[in-house]
């Protein structure tokens, strides 16, 4: 095996124990919270996200359905 191979599967290996670290650590933080809670932050960042949606559209940085594209000359290059 090549050296990157050894090295893409370490970081597979790491990336899984953190994914399933986290999903243990989430799991154990719900199951400290009333169900009224979850659903209420739940419902929060559905509208949280939805004005942040929103105001980037109206700002026009990003598209929805076939709207404005940005061209290249539209970019600014620092």
């Amino acid at each position: 095996m090549s050296r990157n191979t050894v090295l893409q599967f370490i970081a597979a290996t790491v990336a899984v124990a953190v994914l399933a670290g986290i999903h243990q650590g989430l799991g154990w933080i719900l199951d400290q919270m009333t169900t009224q809670f979850i659903y209420g932050a739940a419902s929060a960042s559905v509208v949280i996200f939805s004005v942040f949606a929103v105001a980037f559209w109206m700002e026009g940085s990003i598209t929805f359905r076939g709207g404005k594209q940005k061209r290249p000359r539209d970019t600014i290059d620092l």
